[in-house]
């Protein structure tokens, strides 16, 4: 699970959000980069390559938006 609050600029290739509040509150004011890529009818929604707080393992989190 993830969630935050703020504001966030599009560009070109990525989103970028400013948060002004987090469930990690390590993230709180910090600015989040996620990168967007469109294949056929979907939309995919990229991390940077990040650590994963449960195992320590570097990873890259995706989510993949659908037109239904």
């Amino acid at each position: 699970m993830f969630a935050y609050v703020g504001t966030y600029v599009v560009e070109s290739d990525r989103v970028i959000h400013i948060l002004d509040g987090s469930w990690n509150e390590l993230w709180t004011g910090t600015r989040q980069v996620r990168f967007l890529a469109f294949r056929g009818d979907r939309l995919i929604y990229t991390t940077p390559e990040t650590v994963d707080p449960m195992d320590g393992k570097r990873c890259t989190y995706e989510v993949t938006f659908s037109r239904g």
